[in-house]
C-alpha cells in the first residue's frame, strides 16, 4: 500500500480513502503475494503503523493467512512483532562526516497464531461472520433509504459464515453453485483494485493519493463496504475449497442435498473441533436414521415376503 512507502521514499505521501479501503487492499494484497508462492510463516511489524493502519492490517493479515492455510492444506504461522519506541536524536558529537549509529532495539513478538487447514474455516467463518453482521447494523442505522446492496450475496455470506464457524457442512453444499459463481464475481471485483484509478496531487509538501475502487458486489453510500467485501472473498474461498474437496460425496435425503457418511467423517476429523464435532456427529446420526429406516423398508418389502413373514 502506497502510504507505508513514506518512511523510506524521499518524499511525503497522504493517504485519501476510507481506511476500509486500506484493510481491504492489505488483505488482498496479502492473500495474492501467499498464493503465489509456498509460505510457513508470514510476520506483521506493526512498529511505525499510525492511527488504523496497525489494528485493521493485523485483521486483515490474519484473514488471509487462514484463508491460504485452507486453500494449500497446510499450516501456516503468523506473528506480529512490534518494538521499543525509537530514540529521540541525540545532539551531533565528533563522530566522522557520514558516518551515524543505528541504537540496539528490542523487538516484541506480541502475537503469534498457527493456522491449520483444520482451525482455519472456524476463524474464517466467525471473524467474517462479526464483519457482516456489523455491515448490516450499521447501514441499516446510519444509511436508511441510501442502501445498495445485493441483498443475494449478503444472505449468502451470513449463511456461509454460521456454516464455517459451526460446520454445518451439509448446509454449505447446499450453496455449492451459488458459491462458484459469487466467488467468480468477488475475485474479478478485487482484481480492479490493481487497476482501478489512483488519483494524485500535490497539497503544499505533500503528495496526496486517493485510491477510487468501489466493490460492485456490496454497495453503500456510507463506504463501509469494503470489509464486507474482504468478508465475502475469505468466505467464498474457503467454502469453495471445502465444496471442492467433497464434490461428488452428494446424496439427497428427503428432497435435501447432504454429505455421505464417510464425507461427513472425513470432513469431521478434517476441520471439526471438539463443538463442531459434536455438530456433525449429530447430522451423521440423522443420516444412518434415515439409511436403518430406508433398509428396513426394503427389508420388509422385498426380503420378508419372498421368506412368507
Amino acid at each position: 500500500m502506497v502510504p507505508a512507502m513514506a518512511s523510506i521514499i524521499d518524499t511525503k505521501l497522504k493517504f485519501e480513502a476510507k481506511p476500509n479501503l486500506y484493510q481491504l487492499a492489505v488483505y488482498h494484497s496479502v492473500y495474492r503475494a501467499l498464493t503465489s508462492g509456498d509460505y510457513d510463516w508470514v510476520y506483521l511489524d506493526t512498529t511505525h503503523g499510525i492511527n488504523y493502519m496497525p489494528h485493521l492490517a493485523s485483521e486483515a493479515v490474519r484473514l488471509a493467512v487462514h484463508v491460504y492455510a485452507v486453500r494449500r492444506g497446510r499450516p501456516i504461522e503468523y506473528v506480529t512483532v512490534n518494538s521499543d519506541p525509537y530514540p529521540q536524536r541525540e545532539r551531533p558529537t565528533a563522530k566522522p562526516q557520514g558516518q551515524s549509529e543505528v541504537p540496539n532495539l528490542t523487538i516484541y513478538e506480541t502475537y503469534h497464531e498457527t493456522a491449520t487447514p483444520q482451525g482455519a474455516p472456524g476463524v474464517v467463518g466467525a471473524l467474517s461472520l462479526d464483519i457482516l453482521k456489523w455491515y448490516v447494523r450499521t447501514t441499516s442505522r446510519n444509511n436508511r433509504g441510501e442502501l445498495h446492496v445485493d441483498e443475494e450475496a449478503l444472505r449468502l455470506g451470513l449463511i456461509l459464515g454460521v456454516s464455517l464457524r459451526d460446520a454445518l457442512y451439509p448446509v454449505m453444499l447446499s450453496l455449492g453453485d451459488e458459491i462458484g459463481r459469487y466467488r467468480d464475481v468477488v475475485v474479478s471485483d478485487l482484481g480492479r483494485l490493481d487497476t482501478a484509478p489512483v488519483g494524485v496531487r500535490r497539497d503544499g509538501d505533500w503528495t496526496v493519493v486517493a485510491h477510487t475502487y468501489e466493490p460492485s458486489i456490496l454497495r453503500s453510500s456510507g463506504g463501509i463496504m469494503y470489509r464486507a467485501a474482504m468478508a465475502m472473498h475469505a468466505l467464498l474461498e474457503v467454502a469453495h475449497k471445502l465444496v471442492e474437496d467433497v464434490r461428488g460425496e452428494v446424496m439427497v435425503v428427503n428432497g435435501s442435498v447432504a454429505l455421505t457418511i464417510d464425507a461427513l467423517r472425513r470432513l469431521n476429523n478434517a476441520y471439526g473441533n471438539i463443538t463442531n464435532r459434536a455438530i456433525v456427529e449429530n447430522e451423521i446420526a440423522k443420516l444412518q436414521y434415515v439409511e436403518n429406516d430406508v433398509n428396513r423398508d426394503f427389508m420388509s418389502k422385498h426380503v420378508g415376503s419372498s421368506t412368507g413373514s
